[in-house]
């Protein structure tokens, strides 16, 4: 159930990137590089499990790159 409401999650954030794509200026993220990412850091934290939440407040580490960046909400709360 916790694995079906991250997901879950994180494709509503893919939504909303998709949707605010247009007010960013720079390289921009295509929303098939979006849906891409989100469904990478999906398998990550399927695989990592709560250790891996971390990765996810680094500003400079793999989930923030060209004009977005994916984060974890938790959504049972």
């Amino acid at each position: 159930m916790k694995k079906i409401n991250l997901i879950i999650g994180s494709l509503i954030v893919c939504v909303c990137f998709i949707f605010n794509l247009t007010a960013y200026a720079g390289d921009k993220a295509t929303p098939k590089e979006v849906v891409q990412k989100v469904r990478t850091a999906a398998d990550f934290l399927s695989k990592a499990g709560k250790p891996g939440l971390p990765e996810f407040n680094d500003p400079k580490g793999r989930w923030v790159w060209k004009d977005t960046y994916v984060w974890v909400l938790d959504c049972a709360k």
